[in-house]
């Protein structure tokens, strides 16, 4: 019996060996790694307090369920693609940043598995190319339980894990790169131009009918940097029940308060006027009554 028990131990761990020693060739990893890319599906599930959170209008509810979408919907090249966008298409290159955010923030739940149709497949593929036909039943049994520890307990989990460095990393990348260009059209944005854009003559066509040289942007960059004052806003405060006062305030063209004028002359609408009238008593309303008539 301890025979039996030690020659057990013994093959487990040669099984145990040989799918380490398969796991770490880079032709095999490779392989299964887009394998998964193609077949895996990944599926979020709300927590208990992302339920509450993520409602309809949060930006985030696009990830809140997800149901088993292929992992390829995720990759760097989809994501690459996703930078030319049509116009009424959403572009969804962040969209497992935003998966990885709600995760961390202990929202929504991630997995990432294998469908058993596809599981079984790639390991009947493995085994019959690393198992020969003339086998014995001992061997045969070994093969498989190989493969099954290959895939179950070292490839998948560590396939996964790169799978989902690499997705987070193309994810930020396209937010970065999309930032870049905002940033950039943003500082090659030219100054206010009094020109009309419109006009015949900004389209490059001559009085005569002709067409002559474009004119280009920085042609029009003659403004002069003169002050400029705008009406930021205008509140009206309530100083006792019978009067009030007007405050507007002035800014630059920089954002920058200037000023503030009050003007209480200025009198509220007659509904406010009307709504804010204090209440008069019995004998004031009799008087006011006997003054119309008299009138």
């Amino acid at each position: 019996m301890p025979d039996v028990v030690q020659r057990d131990e013994l093959l487990s761990q040669v099984i145990k060996f040989s799918a380490i020693e398969l796991s770490v060739q880079p032709y095999i990893r490779r392989h299964v790694k887009q394998y998964l890319i193609e077949n895996a599906m990944l599926t979020t599930s709300p927590t208990e307090e992302g339920a509450k959170v993520i409602d309809v209008f949060s930006p985030s509810y696009r990830v809140k369920h997800i149901r088993g979408q292929p992992l390829k919907m995720f990759t760097a090249k989809i994501i690459q693609d996703s930078h030319t966008t049509t116009e009424g298409k959403r572009d969804n290159g962040d969209i497992f940043l935003d998966i990885a955010m709600n995760e961390k923030r202990g929202l929504i739940k991630v997995a990432m598995n294998l469908p058993d149709e596809a599981s079984n497949r790639i390991r009947e593929d493995f085994f019959s190319m690393f198992t020969p036909s003339d086998c014995t039943q001992v061997h045969h049994k070994n093969s498989h339980e190989t493969m099954n520890h290959l895939f179950q307990e070292i490839l998948l989990p560590e396939l996964f894990k790169e799978i989902r460095a690499e997705l987070l990393e193309a994810a930020e990348s396209h937010v970065l790169g999309k930032c870049k260009e905002v940033f950039r059209n943003l500082l090659l944005t030219g100054p206010f131009n009094p020109h009309d854009q419109k006009s015949d003559t900004s389209r490059g066509v001559t009085p005569g009918g002709g067409r002559k040289k474009p004119i280009s942007t920085l042609d029009h960059v003659d403004i002069p940097d003169r002050p400029r004052c705008n009406t930021m806003g205008v509140i009206m405060h309530q100083v006792d029940s019978s009067s009030t006062i007007v405050t507007a305030v002035i800014v630059d063209k920089y954002g920058e308060v200037v000023d503030h004028v009050n003007f209480s002359k200025l009198l509220e609408p007659r509904s406010m006027s009307m709504k804010n009238k204090p209440p008069v008593s019995g004998n004031e309303e009799a008087e006011l009554r006997n003054k119309k008539m008299l009138h």
